[in-house]
């Protein structure tokens, strides 16, 4: 009997990117991808199988909605971002990186192609649950569109989520990619526990995913922007960290960054200055955070393609050539565009004074372990950065409990020139109008020290590169 020759046997089709195909052959036969799969089944029957036996209960389908997301959330949230903290440190450790550059694959698609991997599985994982919301269908109660949405709204959190876990894979640190998120998980049990079994918890979120109020409509789209924003920047600064020497990621982020800014603060323009003051921080963090946290790896060709090109690009690489220096005066040219257009909407003094706190308050928390990272030289500057700001929130919380625990609030005028420690001195002590003008100050001087150390580094640079040595 003639044997049959089997000639096109293929998992995925050709026109799937390579790193994806890659990617979803290892992480389809996972064992962390296969017991989570297994093990939410499993209790999703369960849950459904009991709620059937007591469906005489007039609250069975909103207590079935909360278990049902609850656990899906525990996978999508918790479990599935976590899969990439090793997603980059896995093909570093290997030393498998040269070999996929041979490919051409450049550093953005191996990123992307690792999180587009683990989202895909994600997105398995949510069509798998949707015969169980169709089955709660029959229990009551239910609304399907507000649900299919909060179901979707889960699903591109846990995509931002991934993204900052395989973003920061690139960072040699363990505590950075590792410790750190595994820190937040019992924060994120909590948190997923108090929004779907806390009381009215699962029905105001119905209320809310309905969309019926144009305000609903209006935070929806905000937070899909955000989550989109926040994801882009966390894989392309992951990308920069495989990337070569040679490649120029940092220019691109900043320029493209630079326009949504100018989007964002034409959208802010009709806002409350609470709300103002929120949006602008929510955009501004991430992409401040990155661009002061970068290492200096310019090479004198890059540095040329600014410098040569005449006087417009020659001033334009004083805020968009890569590394921290550049960072920083972009960092600050962000901040003074947000700050003017809150600022000419027009405040009341109390207002003002509320500003000031948070605002400056929060731009010196943000310069602060810049500022520090001026006296000393260090390997891993964004794992650097990240531990002194982390640091310097955690010491604020200290201060502000044994101060409360002593009834001692003169405590932290000791530390008054850490900056997140103004923020508890202000609760503390009701003395908005002097701790705004101290945060102003703080701010100030921080924000002149790290211009100074700026100028003073991008000056170096040049000079490098203008030697004999670095031209040949």
């Amino acid at each position: 009997m003639p044997k049959s020759i089997v000639t096109h046997l293929r998992d995925f089709p050709d026109r799937l990117p390579p790193m994806l195909v890659k990617e979803l052959r290892q992480g389809l036969r996972a064992k962390a991808f296969v017991v989570v799969f297994l093990v939410l089944q499993g209790l999703l029957g369960i849950v459904l199988l009991t709620a059937v036996a007591a469906e005489s209960s007039s609250r069975a389908g909103t207590s079935v909605s909360s278990i049902i997301f609850f656990f899906i959330s525990l996978a999508l949230i918790i479990f599935q971002p976590l899969r990439g903290v090793s997603a980059l440190a896995s093909e570093m450790k290997a030393n498998t990186m040269e070999i996929m550059a041979l490919t051409r694959l450049s550093a953005w698609r191996i990123t992307f192609g690792k999180w587009s991997a683990i989202v895909s599985q994600s997105a398995l994982l949510v069509a798998a649950i949707i015969p169980y919301l169709i089955l709660r269908y029959f229990l009551g109660g239910m609304q399907l569109f507000a649900e299919l949405l909060m179901l979707l709204m889960i699903f591109i959190l846990s995509a931002t989520l991934t993204a900052v876990t395989v973003g920061m894979s690139g960072n040699r640190a363990l505590a950075l990619r590792v410790l750190f998120p595994l820190a937040l998980v019992p924060l994120g049990i909590s948190a997923m526990a108090t929004v779907f079994f806390e009381f009215r918890g699962m029905t105001f979120m119905i209320e809310f995913f309905s969309l019926t109020s144009p305000e609903n409509r209006e935070i929806a789209s905000v937070i899909v922007f955000f989550a989109v924003y926040i994801g882009w920047i966390a894989l392309d600064f992951g990308a920069s960290l495989i990337a070569p020497i040679s490649e120029n990621r940092a220019t691109v982020r900043r320029i493209v960054g630079l326009g949504l800014a100018l989007v964002v603060i034409l959208l802010l323009r009709p806002l409350d200055h609470e709300v103002q003051l929120f949006v602008s921080a929510l955009f501004l963090v991430p992409l401040v955070l990155v661009s002061l946290a970068e290492p200096i790896n310019v090479t004198a060709p890059m540095l040329r393609s600014f410098t040569q090109r005449g006087t417009p690009w020659r001033l334009a690489s004083l805020f968009l050539c890569p590394g921290w220096a550049a960072g920083a005066l972009y960092s600050l040219l962000l901040v003074v565009m947000f700050g003017a257009a809150i600022s000419l909407k027009g405040m009341a003094e109390d207002e003002w004074i509320d500003f000031s706190i948070h605002a400056y308050g929060a731009i010196g928390a943000l310069i602060f372990p810049a500022v520090v990272l001026l006296f000393f030289k260090v390997a891993n500057r964004f794992a650097s950065y990240l531990i002194i700001l982390a640091s310097s929130v955690v010491l604020m919380g200290f201060l502000s409990l044994v101060a409360d625990m002593m009834n001692k609030d003169g405590l932290l005028y000791f530390f008054v020139w850490l900056p997140p420690v103004a923020w508890a001195l202000a609760e503390e002590t009701g003395d908005y109008a002097s701790i705004a003008f101290l945060c102003a100050l703080l701010g100030g001087f921080f924000t002149l020290v790290l211009l100074i150390g700026a100028v003073l580094a991008t000056k170096r640079l040049h000079h490098s590169f203008a030697s004999p040595a670095a031209e040949s």
